[in-house]
């Protein structure tokens, strides 16, 4: 997905909080609604509109892909999880 530049402004000037997770949760990073609320209000709804399901476990969320990231939306967070480049054999 192709975000507009405002959204990406907000994107870059945003802290990602690095997740604190253990065990078979991949690492990845979050913002709070409270803490970040034009981000959230941008980025929230296009996550619903545009992005795809997907599965973590047997938990479906709605995912969305920004520059290399994938973003998704969990209560009051959103998480977003660098994608891994494809390596070539």
């Amino acid at each position: 997905m192709e975000a507009d530049a405002s959204l990406k402004s907000l994107i870059a000037a945003a802290f990602w909080k690095p997740t604190t997770c253990q065990g078979t949760i991949p690492l990845h990073e979050y913002i709070l609604k409270e803490k970040q609320p034009e981000l959230y209000a941008r980025l929230a709804p296009l996550i619903k509109k545009d992005g795809y399901d997907g599965y973590f476990f047997k938990a479906k969320f709605r995912y969305l892909e920004i520059d290399g990231y994938k973003y998704w939306a969990y209560d009051d967070l959103i998480n977003r999880e660098k994608i891994p480049k494809a390596t070539k054999n």
